[in-house]
Formats: C-alpha cells, structure tokens, sequence
C-alpha cells in the first residue's frame, strides 16, 4: 500500500465522521427554505394556482396581489401607524424607565427593594389578567380605538423589563460621578440624561430593540 493511500485515510475519516452533521444541515436548510419559496411563489400566483400547485411555478408573474393588498388593506397607513406606535412606545418607556431605575439605583432608601420587587411582579404577571380593567380605564379616558392609548398601554407593559435592566446598570456606576456633577451646580434631570444614560448606552439599546421588537409585532398583527 502506498504512502499516499495510507495519508488520505484520516482525511477520509474525517469527512465521514462529518456526514451526519452535514444530512442534519442540509434537511435543516430544506425546511426552512421551502416555507419560504412556498410563500414567495405563492405571492405571484393566483387562488386557483396556490391550491391547484403548491410548488409549482406561476403561469406568469404578476403584482396583482401586492396591489390588491396594498389597497383593500390599506397597509400604507397601518404601516405609518406601526411605526409611530413603536417609536412612540419606545421613546417613552425609555424616558420613564430610566426616571424610575435612577433613584432606585443612585439612592440609598429603605423602599428601594420593595420597588424593585413591584417592578419584577410586572413582568412575571401577564397583562391578560388585567384586560378588563385595563379596557374599562381607557374607555374612561376617551383612548379607545387611538394610537396614544396603544402607545400608553405597549409603554406600561415594557416598562417593568426596562426599569429592572435601567437599575441594574446604573447601579454599577460609581457614586463620584453624581457628587462631582452636583458641585458643578448640575440638577438630577441633567445628571441623569446627560451624565447617567450616555454611560449606559447598552442598557438603553437593550430596551429599545426588545420594546421595538415586541410592539411592532404586536401591533403590526392588528
């Protein structure tokens, strides 16, 4: 047997102890890619053809679906509605998130466990239990069917997450940072969005992608 035979075995070896991870990959890929040629077809062909041929090409490729879409659902305006509910939602739940996390962090008061643990409460406990309530209050307050009650009611349930990352970043700042700003003549409003939040810029990129995320979901399903 020759030198060069007897040097391609490992290499051998190592492909076929390889083959199963790759079968794995590849039926992976394929399941996760015919959905999604099944939809991107799908969108250029008729009702007849979608349950005529699954799989199979269009008779021709039309945008007659992206336009009958496009009006008869009016997904122009929902699609500027989206986004001024997520951006609404976002902005403010950072703002209140982070006024609430900073005293909670920066100060030594007896109730600031009990806070936090009312804070925490809000995220273990699903806002369904509170529907009734919660469309009784709006309805009172003249929200219903508004782009600000959704962002109000969106910024309330992403407000207990943000508040529990908030405090725990800012707690970790040293305290010399408050004092030194304080001597300088510095307000709390000024210590805070100037001095406070630049130096946790993860945290408020934390709660703006997870509050983006959930409420442009949310309401980009209505």
């Amino acid at each position: 047997m020759s030198a060069l035979a007897i040097s391609q075995r490992p290499a051998i070896s190592r492909q076929l102890a390889r083959l199963p991870g790759w079968t794995v990959l590849v039926v992976w890929t394929a399941a996760v890619l015919l959905p999604l040629y099944i939809l991107i077809v799908s969108c250029f062909k008729t009702t007849a053809e979608i349950y005529d041929n699954r799989l199979g090409l269009p008779q021709s490729f039309a945008f007659d679906n992206f336009i009958n879409a496009w009006t008869r659902a009016d997904l122009g305006q929902n699609f500027i509605n989206s986004l001024i509910v997520t951006g609404g939602a976002v902005i403010l739940t950072i703002v209140v998130s982070a006024m609430a996390a900073y005293p909670l962090s920066r100060y030594k008061l007896g109730w600031n466990a009990i806070m936090l643990g009312l804070f925490l409460s809000g995220i273990m406990l699903p806002i369904r239990l509170a529907s009734v309530e919660l469309f009784t209050l709006m309805r009172n307050l003249g929200l219903l069917d508004s782009l600000t009650g959704l962002i109000l009611v969106y910024s309330a349930i992403r407000i207990p997450f943000a508040v529990f990352i908030f405090a725990n970043f800012m707690r970790v700042l040293p305290s010399e940072l408050d004092e030194a700003a304080r001597m300088d003549g510095a307000g709390e409003v000024r210590i805070l969005f100037q001095i406070i939040l630049p130096m946790v810029k993860p945290a408020v990129s934390i709660v703006a992608i997870f509050t983006a995320i959930a409420v442009w979901n949310d309401s980009s399903s209505r």
